[in-house]
């Protein structure tokens, strides 16, 4: 769905005769659904709007994670009246309202891209670095230089901690909200890895 098809669909609805905006009747209900919903979030007030990908229809969203951590990310990454943003969120879709109890990603470039057509667990990406898994591979390119693969190992830690060794480099992520303000996206991990003896930090987030 176009980005600018959203203002114009929520302007219609507001726009009918005695319609005040809390009287916006919600639209019909999707099936009950829980995962990872991917599409465009739009801020209309105190109204937070989700609109799926390759879908017309539109749910109100309601943050339950802690501390309203989820909106209070994509409000620093940008999120403002008549600013969508592209966001994956993990939550349940349900009667119109599409409860949100993490975030996954989110991109300020506010269009649906193409299914995703990777089989890896991870993605991760800094300061001149970006970490991807695929099958038993983990792939990191550093300062625009050539790909590093080697196989690689996971340790689940506990629900909020996984950690990553590949050949001579380890990694942890950390389940939390990361932002990564210059490079226009954030995520719900943040990461921490060591390569060839240098430091690297970022954002972590599920392909």
């Amino acid at each position: 769905m176009k980005t600018s098809l959203i203002p114009l669909l929520l302007a219609g609805l507001l726009a009918a005769p005695g319609l005040r905006a809390e009287e916006v009747p919600p639209p019909p209900a999707p099936a009950p659904e829980k995962g990872v919903a991917r599409g465009l979030i739009l801020l209309h007030g105190e109204r937070l709007i989700f609109s799926p990908c390759r879908d017309r229809s539109y749910l109100a969203v309601e943050d339950v994670s802690p501390g309203g951590e989820v909106v209070a990310t994509l409000k620093q990454l940008g999120l403002q009246d008549g600013k969508p943003l592209y966001v994956e969120l993990v939550g349940e879709s349900t009667q119109g309202l599409l409860q949100a109890n993490a975030l996954n990603f989110a991109h300020t470039d506010a269009r649906c891209h193409a299914p995703r057509q990777t089989t890896g667990r991870w993605r991760a990406a800094g300061n001149s670095w970006q970490l991807t898994t695929a099958g038993d591979k983990l792939r990191l390119t550093q300062g625009g230089g050539a790909d590093q693969e080697t196989g690689y190992t996971e340790e689940q830690a506990d629900p909020a901690t996984a950690r990553l060794r590949a050949g001579d480099s380890a990694w942890e992520f950390r389940k939390r909200p990361c932002l990564q303000a210059e490079d226009g996206f954030a995520t719900g991990w943040a990461a921490e890895g060591q390569a060839a003896g240098r430091p690297l930090r970022g954002c972590a987030w599920r392909p």
